[in-house]
């Protein structure tokens, strides 16, 4: 069974490893069309991993439809931005993650509803038998 320390642990890593490699392949973007999109993905991430931790996953996939749409909106609209919204898109989801952790994690206590979901005991499934 998982500990917060453990949630902590394993969230931050998810959020580094969509941040690393990403920066280390992709210049820093100065235009102000990509710091609008990762401020965007950023906050959608946040608002997705909030809804789920409390109790509202079809939101959550209703604010993902909406960040999805406008992605390849922007990209099919604008194709030379496209490589930009990449990088915008895994710094956005990283910073998302990271942020979120760090509120409902560090500052805050992790949601009871995240841990129960961690910690419930894992069946085999039937295929399995």
């Amino acid at each position: 069974m998982p500990s917060k320390n453990q949630i902590l642990a394993t969230d931050f890593a998810i959020g580094l490893l969509f941040l690393l490699p990403t920066l280390s392949f992709f210049t820093v973007v100065t235009e102000w069309w990509a710091v609008l999109a990762v401020t965007g993905h950023a906050a959608g991430c946040m608002l997705m991993l909030h809804l789920c931790e409390h109790g509202e996953p079809r939101a959550s996939l209703a604010v993902f439809s909406m960040q999805l749409g406008a992605t390849i909106a922007v990209t099919a609209l604008n194709a030379p931005i496209a490589a930009g919204m990449e990088f915008a898109l895994f710094v956005g989801i990283a910073l998302g993650i990271l942020g979120y952790r760090f509120v409902y994690g560090v500052l805050r206590p992790i949601p009871d509803r995240r841990v129960a979901t961690e910690t419930r005991p894992t069946s085999t499934p039937s295929f399995y038998r």
